[in-house]
């Protein structure tokens, strides 16, 4: 479990950057609502923090965040939010994917 810490974290960041996102999407304004966006994103760049700094290379936990991110996204737009979702954001999805795969098979 601890070489995979980094990768707890990295899915806690993206569940805060998910949650902040649908927050502010559904029309919670930052401004009136500072008090909780402040600690998220604090939380939010410990945990990045964290995932970049466990990883085993710098370059998995680069790649693991925006991965988890870009996921996420795709679930919350066709679940949650009932949005279409952009061609661009599967096109993201696969590269991150591929680059992910491909630095760790290839050595």
């Amino acid at each position: 479990v601890a070489r995979l810490g980094y990768v707890l974290w990295a899915a806690l960041g993206s569940i805060l950057i998910l949650t902040l996102e649908t927050l502010f999407r559904q029309g919670v304004g930052w401004s009136s609502h500072w008090w909780l966006y402040v600690p998220l994103s604090l939380i939010l760049n410990y945990c990045v923090y964290r995932t970049v700094i466990g990883s085993p290379t710098y370059l998995s936990g680069i790649i693991l965040f925006p991965l988890l991110n870009g996921v996420g996204r795709i679930f919350l737009s066709q679940f949650i939010l009932h949005e279409p979702i952009a061609k661009g954001s599967l096109l993201a999805a696969a590269a991150l994917l591929v680059g992910a795969v491909g630095g760790r098979f290839w050595r």
